[in-house]
């Protein structure tokens, strides 16, 4: 799904260009952050290919966003992408923090 989805796209449309991607969910301040932006460039076609190949294309994952615009935003450009490689996503808002911190952090 990495392949499927264009990050520089939603780095634009969601924060107006601002940002840097990194490509990993450390900062790139960590001692032990690894610049992996290159790793898996957009590239929707290899995208499903693969997820043809593993037999999980067309299958439906849930986005849980909390409620803040900004990510709610960013929720339906990645489902939008993702939808382009043939994965549904079905997007659900939480309200932060109650919900946010109990249906996905807690729950791992």
């Amino acid at each position: 799904m990495k392949y499927g989805i264009n990050h520089k796209a939603v780095k634009d449309t969601c924060y107006n260009g601002y940002g840097t991607l990194i490509g990993s969910m450390d900062v790139p301040t960590d001692p032990w952050y690894q610049d992996l932006t290159g790793n898996y460039p957009y590239n929707p076609t290899k995208a499903k290919q693969l997820l043809a190949a593993s037999g999980e294309a067309n299958q439906t994952i849930r986005l849980t966003v909390p409620t803040i615009p900004t990510y709610e935003q960013c929720g339906q450009v990645v489902q939008s992408e993702l939808q382009a490689a043939r994965v549904q996503g079905q997007t659900r808002r939480a309200d932060v923090p109650a919900t946010w911190l109990q249906e996905c952090l807690h729950q791992r």
